[in-house]
């Protein structure tokens, strides 16, 4: 915990894990308070689903000022539902194991609860690095504008996160659960507010092949049942059009940033991508 000059445990970060202690290492160097510099006092959540080895003993030796707790192993959405029902704070932030939050980011969210006390939810702005891209086929989860919630940098009130039920844990594949919370959040009246000083980097990472995009295809589709006034987003987004697009757009322009064979990767991994998931989507 930071003991800084405020007495109130104003933050509980949240960082989810599993077997990436070297990644985990690097973020939490981050996040050691005097690299922070927070004016808040917060505490740093590490809820750990190895299963092969975990992250306690890296905890107790480099860390003790963090907190080091088992989680679940069912997944990261119920891995990081843990981390909020071990909080003792009244705000959550969320952060992944991989991302690296820059000087000042839990000051920059602390300083948002302060000055929009009408505020329930925040994003921060989350960026690629701290290595550029250099392939076509690499991939991370930007925000730079704001409007997409996602589960690596954000942070919510605890007690609305709990109301809520935390993320979704039956989602047939790890992904989809951040924008299902952002609609859930939406449908009861809660937008977030965007904060570009809360920011943090997230490596890029070569994209995931073949058996991620028809799983993912399924999360589409549990989505959709349970938001299906969504459909009409993911058949435009995923419907000819985009795929026409992939074709004359997309695929030339990579080819001639990256000139390599990762550009045809990705034109298959795109098309794959959108004929499951025009193949998946329930009818209306």
């Amino acid at each position: 915990m930071n003991n800084a000059s405020a007495l109130e445990l104003l933050i509980s970060v949240v960082v989810p894990t599993c077997h990436r202690n070297q990644d985990l290492a690097i973020s939490l160097e981050a996040l050691r308070p005097e690299n922070q510099k927070s004016l808040f006092a917060y505490e740093v959540i590490v809820t750990d689903d190895g299963s092969r080895s975990t992250a306690e003993q890296l905890v107790l030796e480099k860390y003790s000022w963090a907190r080091w707790i088992a989680g679940p192993q069912r997944g990261p959405a119920a891995n990081r539902n843990s981390g909020a029902r071990n909080a003792r704070a009244d705000w959550l932030l969320f952060l992944d194991d991989d991302c690296i939050p820059v000087p000042g980011w839990v000051q920059a969210y602390a300083a948002a609860i302060r000055n929009f006390p009408e505020a329930n939810v925040f994003e921060g702005q989350t960026i690629g690095g701290p290595n550029p891209q250099t392939r076509s086929d690499h991939e991370s989860p930007l925000n730079l504008q704001g409007g997409l919630l996602w589960s690596c940098n954000f942070g919510i009130k605890r007690q609305l996160f709990l109301e809520l039920g935390g993320f979704d844990e039956n989602f047939p594949f790890p992904a989809m659960e951040d924008m299902d919370l952002q609609f859930r959040l939406k449908e009861i009246g809660h937008t977030s507010k965007f904060l570009v000083d809360a920011c943090a980097q997230h490596p890029w990472r070569p994209r995931r092949g073949t058996r991620f995009c028809i799983a993912l295809a399924k999360s589409v589709r549990y989505f959709i049942v349970k938001h299906p006034e969504a459909r009409p987003i993911f058949a435009d987004t995923w419907g000819l059009k985009r795929m026409i697009k992939i074709l004359t757009f997309e695929f030339p322009r990579n080819l001639l940033r990256f000139r390599d064979l990762s550009s045809f990767r990705v034109l298959y991994l795109d098309l794959l991508t959108a004929l499951e998931i025009s193949r998946t989507l329930p009818r209306k």
